[in-house]
């Protein structure tokens, strides 16, 4: 009876150990941290937090669950996990750390770099004939700001920012929005919450339903990030809700 209560007390604490390690994996694709290796902050007055983690990706999730956290270093030999608002903040090479910056904007791959104010798409080199830029953007500041971004914070429209920041890219390709019209044709939702899409940014000619199969909404480069349908089954990276404040 010992025994089987020693075996019964290991595979409780093995399943909990595995949903709370996907559960950790959820909250930081959410989140979306972009990782630099051998480097830590320098605490400064915009530190917001030091306190001591058992792993990178629990300082990762501190920094996530705090909404005014833009980045987050880990120290692996101390254990100490700073947390700061700051996006531009100080930093120190160290040989056993990980820095890590909360991701909430992506680059698109255009640039007027050559020219200020004829913007182009770096690939391909051919001028960006449409945008979609916030208000007051593109304000080239400092005379620093020669690439194309999306932001979050600015509800997914464009700004220019230094080439030289680090964040993601959404380059000439297509990705998945999380809408769909597969319950009924033409009423277009979002797939998590089950809410009507009531604004649309539809290419010309989209949608289609091509053959009667494209339920799935996405944001496609060739019809300048306009959207269109596709069918699901396709493998696309997602653009999709954000979930905010999930704690457990």
């Amino acid at each position: 009876m010992k025994s089987w209560k020693i075996i019964l007390s290991i595979v409780r604490s093995v399943v909990l150990f595995l949903f709370m390690f996907e559960f950790s994996l959820a909250k930081l694709n959410i989140c979306n941290l972009i990782n630099t290796n051998d480097k830590k902050i320098t605490p400064s007055s915009s530190t917001l937090k030091i306190e001591t983690a058992p792993s990178s990706m629990a300082c990762s999730i501190m920094c996530c669950n705090l909404e005014s956290c833009c980045y987050a270093s880990y120290d692996n030999k101390t254990r100490q996990c700073i947390l700061d608002e700051s996006c531009c903040l100080q930093s120190e090479l160290t040989g056993d750390a990980l820095m890590m910056k909360k991701s909430t904007a992506f680059w698109l791959g255009g640039t007027d770099i050559e020219k200020e104010g004829d913007w182009i798409w770096s690939t391909s080199q051919t001028n960006i004939t449409f945008n979609d830029w916030h208000v007051g953007e593109p304000d080239n500041w400092n005379d620093q700001h020669h690439c194309l971004l999306m932001t979050l914070r600015f509800n997914l429209e464009w700004a220019d920012r230094s080439c030289g920041d680090i964040n993601r890219f959404i380059c000439e390709k297509t990705y998945w929005l999380g809408g769909t019209d597969i319950e009924n044709e033409g009423d277009w939702m979002w797939s998590t919450s089950q809410t009507d899409i009531t604004f649309a940014d539809w290419g010309d000619g989209q949608p289609r339903n091509s053959d009667g199969n494209e339920h799935c909404l996405q944001m496609k480069y060739e019809y300048g990030l306009t959207w269109n349908d596709d069918p699901c089954i396709f493998k696309k990276r997602f653009v999709c809700e954000k979930i905010k404040n999930v704690f457990f």
